[in-house]
């Protein structure tokens, strides 16, 4: 009885993911057409034969394509040489499900702050991401060209890995609610989905690197770096322009709660981002936890503008440890504010279990 019900578990776990199969080599090549056919050679005149390839693992040669959607050769598609941000790549697998053959493509990367703006609007269950760690959203396009009997196939973040630029395999899986479009769904020959998948990375990591179908036929690597992604690190490390110390204007206002004192000693324009500097003291007899939500600042128009997220301050924008009596120093920025707006509304709810809401008038010039 036990066995049985044993292997029915195994059963319902296999056919739920769409698991690969042992490495079988792949018979499938994709001409630039998106035609299937067993050989290469097979490929029509016009579809430029010669130049179609299959891309499966242990392959010398891989498929990757151009916006245009044409395949063309290229050093092989491998960890060390993975697909760029917005260019296409081809792979034909083969997994226990059957053949296929699917186009893929990394469209868009948010990492740092960025990514964590979009994953903390998404749902107030996401959790900053741990110390020394990033967030990762990417856009991914998944479009299924060919499946064995025209079946679906189920394209969810189960068939991806994400692994480090020193080859260590990200085993952080957890339980991100991703902002909309999300990706995963089943698709049938022909349809294609684009949706968001996130990932927690090492900060120091500025090559990751997505494979698709890892150590099975139809393996393919898409790089999740590119000019347009920055790391929380290089945020935080930007040096500004402009002569803060001389133009910041002093505010000297405190709030208190039933936990916390807060107390907005400066705020003024550092460079292009508006900054906020400030003290905060528990005044409970025992050590208390320091949440604020909601940071934001409004204009004299009502424009709103978020804090940007910052993990390695002083004090944080999502938590820190004060003990019964302590006082700490901090200091939180604020981009695209629009120089000389006036004045404005600095608030945030907060800090304790009691979420008071905690308001200053700051000069936006």
């Amino acid at each position: 009885m036990r066995l049985s019900l044993l292997l029915v578990i195994i059963g319902v776990v296999v056919l739920a993911g769409c698991v690969s199969s042992t490495n079988v080599s792949s018979t499938n090549y994709v001409c630039s057409d998106g035609s299937t056919v067993s050989n290469p050679q097979d490929c029509p005149q016009s579809t430029n034969a010669s130049s179609s390839v299959s891309a499966t693992s242990n392959s010398d040669s891989e498929a990757n394509a151009n916006s245009n959607g044409n395949t063309h050769p290229q050093t092989t598609n491998s960890r060390a040489n993975p697909s760029p941000i917005g260019t296409p790549l081809i792979s034909n697998f083969d997994l226990f499900c059957g053949t296929g053959s699917a186009k893929i493509t990394v469209t868009d990367i948010k990492r740092g702050s960025a990514a964590w703006s979009m994953i903390e609007e998404a749902s107030m269950v996401n959790e900053a991401p741990k110390p020394d760690k990033d967030y990762i959203l990417a856009k991914i396009k998944f479009e299924l060209i060919s499946m064995e009997d025209d079946d679906a196939f189920d394209a969810t973040h189960y068939e991806f890995d994400v692994v480090s630029e020193s080859g260590r395999v990200y085993n952080e899986w957890g339980s991100i609610v991703e902002p909309d479009p999300q990706f995963g769904t089943s698709l049938y020959p022909g349809s294609a989905q684009e949706g968001w998948m996130a990932f927690e990375v090492d900060s120091s990591d500025s090559k990751p690197v997505l494979a698709f179908e890892r150590e099975e036929d139809g393996e393919v690597w898409l790089a999740l770096y590119g000019e347009e992604v920055t790391s929380s690190d290089d945020l935080n490390n930007v040096e500004v322009t402009g002569d803060y110390e001389s133009t910041k204007h002093t505010i000297d206002k405190t709030v208190a709660s039933d936990e916390f004192k807060f107390t907005v000693k400066y705020a003024g324009f550092d460079g292009d981002d508006y900054k906020i500097e400030f003290d905060v003291k528990n005044i409970r007899n025992k050590t208390w936890y320091f949440r604020p939500r909601s940071i934001l600042i409004l204009d004299s128009d009502k424009h709103q503008y978020d804090v940007s997220p910052c993990f390695s301050c002083e004090v944080d924008t999502y938590s820190s440890t004060l003990l019964p009596g302590a006082t700490k120093s901090g200091s939180w920025t604020f981009k695209n504010i629009p120089k000389d707006s006036g004045t404005g509304t600095f608030r945030f709810k907060g800090g304790g279990f009691l979420q008071d809401e905690f308001e200053f008038s700051v000069p936006l010039n």
